[in-house]
């Protein structure tokens, strides 16, 4: 008799079903780890965002010269001008924050929804927002869990 070579068409539907089913199951965890990849970056990238954000206002609101350069403040926006004779304005429009220099807007950050402006004065009670020229510092509260920034203008004493 001769002895036969090779696998038997049930031996072969188990090898494919076995190798579907190692198949489906690396699939989904490749899926998983490319949406925790791009969750992660989104994060990241909203988070460097909203740090180059607050820089550019702190950054901007230390070269205030004198109380007097303040011209507008409340809870979302403030104005005021610089060195350069400019006019800057920062806004907050909900979850987003402008920019505006001379006319020209500028957006910032689309990811700071709780973002506001407190203003206080010499004493350390809050500045007469109405009365500009009252203001020595501000704090710039980014929303809950995130710390404050207290800014403290140049000459503003």
């Amino acid at each position: 008799m001769r002895k036969q070579k090779g696998a038997t068409l049930i031996e072969i539907i188990i090898v494919i079903i076995i190798i579907g089913i190692l198949v489906a199951g690396s699939s989904n965890l490749l899926t998983q780890g490319f949406r925790s990849f791009n969750a992660t970056k989104n994060t990241i990238d909203s988070n460097w965002q909203n740090i180059i954000t607050l820089e550019s206002i702190t950054r901007d609101l230390r070269v205030i010269r004198s109380p007097s350069d303040i011209t507008s403040a409340s809870n979302t926006s403030i104005t005021f001008n610089v060195t350069t004779g400019n006019t800057i304005t920062y806004t907050v429009n909900g979850s987003s924050i402008g920019r505006t220099e001379q006319g020209d807007y500028q957006p910032l950050s689309d990811n700071l929804p709780n973002l506001s402006f407190e203003y206080y004065d010499n004493s350390g009670a809050t500045a007469n927002t109405s009365n500009p020229s009252t203001i020595r510092y501000v704090i710039i509260n980014p929303g809950s869990n995130k710390p404050t920034i207290t800014v403290y203008p140049w000459n503003l004493k």
